[in-house]
């Protein structure tokens, strides 16, 4: 398998746990604690976002 297919599998598998942590933080009582563990999911997904980001135009120059 090509390197770039297993980033490819590595990224979706990381953003598919993240999300699924999300969701499993939303069944969580009100608190800190469901905060905590939701502002850290969108942060995780917000940098998974960018990296890819920076790859991809980094590929095209």
């Amino acid at each position: 398998m090509k390197q770039s297919a297993k980033e490819k599998i590595v990224v979706l598998a990381v953003s598919f746990t993240l999300f699924v942590g999300g969701v499993l933080a939303l069944s969580m009582d009100r608190g800190a604690g469901r905060t905590v563990v939701l502002a850290c999911v969108v942060l995780a997904l917000l940098a998974v976002a960018v990296r890819q980001t920076v790859l991809k135009n980094g590929k095209k120059r």
